[in-house]
């Protein structure tokens, strides 16, 4: 943009396109809440399910590098209408599907269309503001999208419940269509114009070979593979399935994973905040994984239940230990110098989202093995579902611990 907007048009340019981010992780989050009514209609189990969940996350992160490139070629606004009437089409799609596969093609079409939105809201901010309030800004619109996640629990459920289940889908896609649509014109006359140095392949293939090749790069990527997929498979895939399955009704559960969201999305400043009072991100990382490890295999021996007190206790702290994605960040900072901190990030989310998607789907395959349905599965169906998740962040935390400390950014990472 030619100069600084003012602090109302620089609302518009954040505000509205982060309703449209929000959206989008509203309905990445939504199987979760209508995995019943599913199962139910299409004759499916949990492997379905699973499957369903999970490949809007390995279509989302498939699509990040190559969608990202579209952002340089096609400029901000552009590649935003793009995502955003693919996930009008995906979730049409969904709300109209006549087959368990139709489902599985419109949650594809939904995670390739929300794969480009936060990159280019990004670009939209950097663009708009000086780079000393980047950080504010992108934390504001982080903030908005993790509203989302908290929106496709309780008040999903509430729509669905008013609705049913594909005219709540519906009506999100209508939601989703005038959001983009309101987008398309609050960025008329941002930046459009193609940025082909930024665009070529060779480079970004370069950056993210080098960005690999960072020492203790891969245990970062396993931990927060295994942080985020322990988040999302209770998030996104089966917290609501696993709280009915200890007798209570949708509304609680769905509000139980409200309150479970409502953390996760708050842990993360505060999480943020951490390697400034605790001299660095080494020490609380491990702390953190430990805790999420302890705290997943309390239900998988038993220990917890989804019913009575002790839950709600519990569902606060795995939402506040699996937020610890700014810790990631940080020593991906550490770690990197400066010109491949992007493409490190970019690396993390691309194998860390599909990898949550292959967790997700396999925890479906998990709970079939009990057998049963979506009404009549006991807490059993989903204690090895918990073992797997704390293995791997048990796992995973144990490589971070044992990985080599990080060099000096200037030296190369």
């Amino acid at each position: 943009m030619s100069a600084s907007p003012g602090p109302v048009r620089l609302a518009w340019l954040v505000g509205v396109p982060g309703i449209v981010y929000l959206l989008s992780q509203m309905l990445r989050n939504s199987v979760a809440v209508v995995e019943r009514e599913l199962e139910a209609e299409f004759a499916v189990g949990a492997t379905m399910i699973g499957t369903l969940t999970g490949a809007l996350f390995l279509a989302y992160a498939v699509s990040q590098v190559p969608l990202g490139v579209l952002i340089d070629r096609l400029g901000p606004r552009r590649t935003l209408g793009l995502g955003a009437a693919l996930m009008v089409a995906g979730t049409v799609g969904f709300g109209i599907a006549s087959s368990p596969w139709e489902l599985v093609a419109a949650r594809v079409l939904m995670g390739v269309g929300a794969a480009p939105i936060f990159a280019a809201i990004m670009s939209v901010v950097a663009d708009a503001v000086p780079a000393q309030r980047f950080s504010t800004w992108s934390g504001v619109v982080t903030g908005i999208g993790r509203s989302g996640v908290i929106l496709a629990a309780a008040p999903l459920a509430a729509l669905v419940a008013w609705l049913g289940w594909r005219g709540a889908f519906l009506l999100l896609a209508v939601l989703m269509g005038l959001g983009g649509f309101a987008m398309l014109r609050v960025l008329r006359g941002t930046r459009e114009q193609p940025d082909e140095a930024a665009s070529d392949w060779a480079a970004i293939l370069r950056g993210l070979r080098s960005a690999l090749g960072a020492p203790g790069m891969w245990s970062l990527i396993a931990f927060q593979t295994a942080v985020t997929g322990a988040a999302f498979t209770l998030l996104a895939g089966w917290g609501v399935a696993w709280l009915r399955s200890g007798g209570l009704d949708q509304a609680s559960a769905s509000t139980a994973m409200t309150v479970c969201a409502l953390i996760y999305a708050l842990g993360a400043p505060a999480w943020g905040s951490v390697p400034h009072w605790a001299g660095g991100e080494r020490l609380p990382s491990v702390i953190g994984g430990a805790t999420l490890a302890v705290l997943l295999a309390l239900p998988a021996l038993g220990l917890i239940q989804p019913h009575g007190p002790t839950v709600w206790a519990w569902l606060a702290a795995f939402g506040l230990a699996s937020a610890m994605y700014p810790l990631i960040l940080d020593r991906v900072r550490r770690r990197l110098p400066p010109v491949l901190i992007v493409r490190g990030v970019t690396v993390l989310g691309v194998i860390s989202i599909g990898g949550s998607g292959l967790i997700i789907t396999v925890a479906g395959a998990l709970i079939d093995q009990h057998g049963g349905t979506a009404a009549t599965r006991a807490p059993e169906a989903f204690s090895s579902t918990f073992a797997l998740l704390a293995l791997l962040v048990a796992g995973a935390t144990a490589l971070l611990a044992v990985a080599p400390r990080a060099a000096s950014p200037a030296a190369g990472g």
